[in-house]
């Protein structure tokens, strides 16, 4: 960006010396026009510099909303994980319990099935 207000400063510099030396004016009426334009280009250059502050300004408080944002949900997702362990975990572990006898019983009547078609 530095550069960018650099070859501004430097392509208004040149323009006005073309300027200078293909006008018809009195030097003095030249010069004063001049110290006008250099002037108007000064006030553009510190206005942009001045814009282009405030646009940082605005894009790192936009940053640090975002960065907070995320930690806000970051935490609100770390207490949902949290309580789902807490309450859906023991349950998990209920439902196997009872998965795990049910194929036990299963395989029980399966043999009991088998020795009496054995017996048969």
């Amino acid at each position: 960006m530095k550069k960018f207000i650099t070859g501004i400063l430097f392509g208004a510099i040149a323009g006005a010396g073309y300027a200078l030396l293909k006008t018809p004016h009195s030097g003095t009426e030249n010069r004063e026009r001049l110290k006008n334009y250099l002037d108007d280009v000064t006030f553009a250059a510190n206005d942009l510099t001045g814009s282009i502050a405030q646009a940082q300004n605005a894009v790192t408080d936009l940053a640090q909303q975002g960065l907070s944002s995320a930690k806000v949900a970051r935490d609100e997702i770390t207490l949902a994980i949290n309580d789902y362990n807490q309450s859906a975990v023991p349950q998990i572990s209920e439902i196997q319990k009872q998965v795990a006898k049910l194929q036990n019983d299963l395989s029980a009547a399966d043999i009991r099935a088998n020795e009496k078609n054995t017996d048969s």
